[in-house]
């Protein structure tokens, strides 16, 4: 508008240098130049930014982020990340919406779970835990039930725990209320523990074993000779019987035969007359014992070797004796 109020019409370009005021109304129908660049943009473009507030979006207007690059809220129809032309997500925002507050390794309802540095998670309700390749395996084991192993060592039993065997397949100690032995389902051991105990050690049934060459005998001045094994049968003991093994022939007279006895008893710890004059490697049976099997004192056990003529007759041989008793 000049002086005058009337409108300003200018027919030739117009250059502006300086601060200048446009008052009213100013209608350009040629090119708007700044620095000499022109504005491309039309007055509708330019009005977008009309009203506009950084950081909200406005419907029908520019989209300007706030000093942080935040907007508030903007309505996308098709979202696209990544280089190029981009994908779309897919997700719904409520599918999104999933990850809003969720934390990483802590399970929190109805929201995604994101696995910890660990690759970890706190606690996990799972209605059908299934473990294994392609669609798995159903755990059917209750959490109770998988508890049971919580803590446990292998080759140590604990109480209230499942029993994982070391790596010799051994336990310390296991208290069994019956304990069954066997194929199939087995048969109960109603030996009690301090009778299994008997056999610790070769408590139950003890032996003593001594070989004995010819020439270890004493000749008693006619057709015996005799010999006193070493160790003798305790008191208390109840002798089972008695063993001649590994025979060297008692050779030199025609005969020869042994007796086992106690020096009194010449032949309690066995039945009738061994032959010992022919070699059996693998012995001769004793019989069962013809005298008394209980000691009430100890006793030497004496072997008795009587030959047809002379004792002194015998130039080789040698037998090993073995007496089983219980303590």
């Amino acid at each position: 508008m000049n002086k005058f109020g009337n409108p300003s019409v200018f027919h030739a370009d117009v250059r502006i240098e300086g601060k200048s005021v446009l008052a009213g109304e100013t209608d350009i129908t040629g090119t708007l130049k700044k620095n000499g660049v022109t504005w491309s943009s039309t007055a509708a473009e330019m009005n977008a930014l009309n009203g506009v507030t950084a950081g909200t979006v406005t419907a029908s207007k520019a989209v300007v982020v706030g000093t942080n690059k935040n907007i508030d809220v903007i309505a996308i129809v098709d979202l696209k990340l990544g280089a190029g032309a981009g994908t779309s997500v897919t997700s719904t925002a409520a599918e999104l919406n999933l990850l809003d507050t969720s934390v990483a390794g802590t399970a929190v309802a109805s929201k995604a779970l994101v696995l910890g540095t660990d690759k970890n998670v706190d606690v996990l309700a799972v209605a059908d835990l299934k473990l294994g390749a392609a669609a798995g395996t159903s755990v059917t084991s209750t959490a109770v039930e998988l508890n049971t192993l919580a803590a446990v060592v292998a080759g140590t039993v604990s109480a209230s725990k499942a029993v994982v065997v070391g790596t010799n397949k051994n336990v310390d100690v296991l208290a069994v209320a019956d304990l069954k032995l066997g194929a199939g389902a087995g048969t109960s051991v109603t030996a009690t523990a301090a009778e299994i105990n008997t056999l610790a050690s070769g408590t139950a049934i003890k032996k003593i074993t001594q070989t004995v060459l010819f020439s270890e005998f004493t000749d008693g001045g006619a057709t015996a000779g005799t010999f006193n094994l070493t160790t003798q049968i305790p008191v208390l003991a109840t002798v089972l019987c008695s063993k001649v093994k590994a025979i060297t022939g008692f050779a030199g007279d025609t005969s020869a035969v042994l007796t086992i006895g106690d020096g009194t008893d010449a032949d309690r710890y066995n039945t009738g007359t061994l032959d010992v004059f022919s070699t059996l490697a693998n012995g001769i049976a004793t019989g069962i014992p013809s005298g008394v099997q209980y000691h009430d004192t100890a006793k030497t056990v004496t072997l008795t070797v009587t030959t047809n003529a002379d004792f002194t007759s015998v130039n080789a041989g040698s037998l090993t004796v073995e007496i089983d008793y219980i303590p």
